[in-house]
């Protein structure tokens, strides 16, 4: 071992100095090691005498006498290595702390005492690069094992991934740590002109040393600077004078400036400078053809060209800024729905998906904001009459319908008289009961009659506008093409249908500027409510129009990633029965299967309340009017669980008709040796549905019937079965809107195909009494009227009432300005815009 370097003083001079009082021993003409008045000097000793001693420093050979006085200690050769090299491991130093030892051990004679201390020593190393995790042991034969190096007597085990080989002892050339291992792959890298991955390996070693200084980090970081300095050249040289100037920069950080460096880095950054003004221009440049294409609305061009401003000048704000708006615009809002939209029907009587959808391509002349007050929509002006009876509306000039025609007021008529026309599926009643005539004044007026007054006359003109050019029918059947592929002046038009998925995108001829502000809107379709839920959670999807009754609660939980909105209090679910099967049209056997149905079990399967989960409100219910209302009479009582007494009432009708009753188990009434099997209908989408059917069910095989559960694919299924009448029992969830309007579903003319009257129902003194309060505008006769209408239907059991379930919408955070979202309406969807989240 050489002691030439300067480092081995100030290694020796951390030694713990031994009192002054201590006996010197001294062995002349040897090496030594003596402090003098705080100072190590290593030299021989030369000659003494009882007062001095004359000893040839070492390294520059000079002789000094010392006082013996002076004399603090004096140390061997051996002595001072051993002790160096304890102190070095004390300090993690491990590589020279191998030094001292090895060099100690190659130094004594074979048998020594301090050649067996320096073994010892040696083993201490090793299980300290044990300890500290990683090591790197080259064998004589060049192999390189990288692992933890534990002893195990003569050999040294080298554990790779909970194994390795054995190496035995005499077989170790050197262990190194891995700071030196990767210092020299960066030196080697160097050597081969690879300075981009030698740039990895110093790196790695600084960033084992952050914050913490050490002879690893320094040696690394020296050698950083040399090879950004290297790189930063050649990319000058190759005109690539950013990436020059980055890396010099980086070199100025790791090495000492000096003249040259300095100079080299400024003449980088002018020539950055130039560069960069020359870019600005073109970016700018670049970018006024892309605002040309936004000031289109030609998003997807716009921002291809937003992108090529980028790869010039990203650095530009304006850039940045351009690109993240043309970026947000094409931002597509996936809705999770358990299925598509099989037409686009803008009437009442369209399912709550087709009314989703609808929503966002039709255009009305009075909408509904937050707060579910009207306001304009097509119509800029609308001018009342003092009677009230005439509303002329004044359109926005320059209306256009997504083909390019002119919206005008023959339009507007023309729709009119479709949505009260009887032929029309799901005509609109409530305008039908009030319209007497509309006039067509000029393009852009139009004026409407009324036969009498209404209680919210602008309600009555939420009906959808429709292009009479394009329409051709005077009434609107499914059967008309037009309705799956419609021309619209909503803030969306269709887009392509593919698989699960059908888009509408960015109506480009909405008469609002700017909107709507996403580019495009997604229906996907997803096997289930729960599979929807999931695509929420995981991303997949922004919006949820209905989330599952038992997941409201984990929603509700999540503030900082999903909006949650109730919505759909006014609407009740009940099990409609077919008033036109020759049984159920008998009110006791109605009777009998209303007080056959357990509710309060089929809640609980119908909310899944064994998941211990806290569920939205609701509430069991004894008619159509929400609790509370101006409709409900409160007098009405819920139907009690008593299938005994359903018993007697089913055999008081079936017995006078021949039918028998078998004794089970299971009872069951036969006719001719077949037993009577009711059909109960529902959507299979919902697990919750799903459940409550099946607890319907059992409660009604109590009183001797069978009943066979038909799950439907879909509410577009749902409605198709309504329509044809093709049902026994059906598990329904009516709407009532905003107007709390039943008067629909009772209706004796809507008994029809493609009627709001579903359930066939009828009934002539109920008849009477809803065409009396259509002509009333008195609200005490009005609650008062429809309280009888309360109580008439739950005594005649028109259905089985179940409950009013409180339900929910959630939306992730991404959706920004989104409002509440009633059951069958995407509310302003106009409004809404989609940030990505970081």
């Amino acid at each position: 071992m050489r002691w030439t370097h300067l480092g081995a003083l100030a290694l020796l001079a951390a030694l713990a100095v031994p009192a002054a009082s201590e006996e010197v021993a001294l062995v002349p003409y040897q090496d030594v090691f003596y402090m003098v008045e705080g100072d190590f000097l290593r030299g021989r000793v030369v000659s003494e005498t009882e007062d001095a001693l004359k000893i040839r420093v070492e390294p520059q050979g000079t002789i000094v006498e010392v006082p013996r006085r002076r004399i603090a200690r004096t140390k061997s050769r051996e002595e001072v290595y051993l002790d160096e090299g304890r102190a070095a491991l004390g300090r993690g130093a491990l590589d020279l702390a191998l030094r001292y030892f090895e060099s100690l051990e190659s130094n004594v004679d074979q048998g020594s005492p301090w050649r067996a201390a320096a073994g010892r020593e040696v083993e201490a190393v090793l299980y300290e690069f044990a300890r500290r995790g990683q090591s790197i042991v080259i064998t004589k034969s060049g192999e390189r094992l990288i692992g933890e190096v534990i002893d195990k007597g003569d050999a040294v085990l080298i554990l790779r991934d909970r194994g390795g080989p054995y190496v035995a002892k005499n077989a170790i050339d050197r262990i190194l740590d891995l700071d030196d291992l990767l210092i020299e792959r960066g030196d080697r890298l160097v050597r081969e002109g690879k300075l981009e991955e030698a740039l990895a390996e110093y790196q790695q070693v600084l960033d084992r040393h952050r914050g913490v200084s050490s002879r690893w980090s320094d040696l690394a970081g020296g050698k950083l600077g040399r090879t950004h300095l290297s790189l930063g050249r050649q990319a000058t040289e190759a005109g690539r004078v950013e990436e020059g100037l980055e890396h010099l920069k980086k070199a100025s950080r790791l090495l000492p400036i000096d003249r040259e460096i300095a100079g080299e880095l400024r003449e980088a950054e002018e020539a950055v400078l130039a560069l960069r003004g020359r870019k600005e221009k073109d970016a700018l440049a670049i970018l006024e053809e892309g605002r040309a294409l936004s000031d289109s609305e030609r998003y997807p061009e716009a921002l291809a060209v937003a992108e090529r401003a980028a790869a010039v000048a990203g650095w530009l704000a304006e850039v940045r800024d351009f690109r993240r708006r043309c970026q947000e615009n094409l931002l597509l809002l996936v809705s999770a729905e358990t299925e598509l939209p099989a037409l686009f029907d803008p009437t009442p009587g369209a399912s709550a998906v087709e009314s989703r959808a609808s929503r966002l391509l039709f255009s009305s002349l009075v909408d509904l904001d937050e707060a579910e007050r009207p306001v304009l929509s097509l119509a800029a002006d609308v001018q009342v009459s003092l009677d009230d009876l005439e509303y002329t509306f004044v359109l926005r000039e320059g209306l256009l319908w997504s083909d390019g025609s002119p919206l005008t007021a023959r339009d507007v008529q023309f729709s009119a008289h479709l949505a009260v026309d009887r032929r029309t599926e799901g005509r609109d009643l409530a305008l039908a009961r009030h319209l007497e005539r509309v006039e067509v004044l000029d393009s852009l007026r139009v004026r409407f009659t009324l036969s009498r007054r209404a209680l919210r006359p602008l309600f009555l003109f939420r009906f959808p506008v429709l292009p009479r050019h394009v329409v051709g029918e005077e009434f609107l059947s499914r059967a008309n093409p037009y309705l799956a592929n419609p021309v619209v002046a909503g803030p969306y038009r269709p887009g392509e249908r593919k698989g699960d998925e059908l888009a509408l995108y960015k109506n480009l001829r909405y008469p609002v500027p700017d909107r709507p502000l996403v580019y495009g809107v997604v229906f996907r379709r997803y096997a289930g409510a729960e599979a929807a839920f999931d695509a929420l959670v995981a991303g997949e999807a922004h919006v949820l129009p209905e989330v599952p009754a038992a997941r409201v609660a984990w929603i509700a939980g999540q503030p900082d990633r999903f909006r949650l909105w109730p919505y759909g209090v006014r609407d009740v679910e009940l099990v409609l029965f077919n008033h036109r099967h020759p049984l159920l049209g008998a009110g006791k056997v109605r009777r009998a299967l209303c007080r056959a149905v357990p509710r309060e079990e089929a809640l609980v399967a119908r909310l899944g309340e064994a998941k211990g989960e806290t569920l939205p409100r609701r509430t069991l219910a004894t008619g159509f009017a929400p609790p509370g209302s101006w409709m409900e009479n409160p007098d009405v009582t819920p139907y009690r669980y008593e299938p005994g007494y359903g018993r007697e009432l089913v055999r008081e009708v079936l017995a006078e008709k021949g039918y028998s009753l078998e004794p089970g188990p299971p009872v069951r009434w036969m006719r001719e040796g077949e037993e009577i099997v009711l059909r109960l209908a529902y959507v299979a989408a919902d697990p919750g549905v799903a459940a409550a059917c099946k607890a319907i069910a059992r409660g009604i095989e109590e009183i001797g019937f069978r009943v066979d559960l038909v799950p439907l694919a879909g509410e577009s299924a749902l409605r198709d079965l309504a329509g044809r009448r093709d049902f026994d029992l059906l598990y329904y969830r009516l709407p009532l809107g905003e107007d709390l309007d039943v008067s629909r579903f009772l209706d004796p003319d809507g008994r029809g195909p493609g009627g709001s009257n579903i359930s066939g129902y009828l009934h002539l003194g109920l008849a009477e009494e809803l065409h009396g309060l259509s002509r009333t505008l008195d609200p005490l006769a009005l609650a008062a009227g429809f309280r009888s209408v309360h109580e008439i239907l739950h005594e005649d059991a028109f259905a089985i009432f179940l409950w009013r379930i409180e339900r929910y919408a959630a939306a992730s955070v991404q959706v920004v300005r989104a409002v509440r979202h009633p059951e069958h309406l995407f509310r302003r969807p106009e409004e809404w815009r989609l940030v990505t989240l970081e």
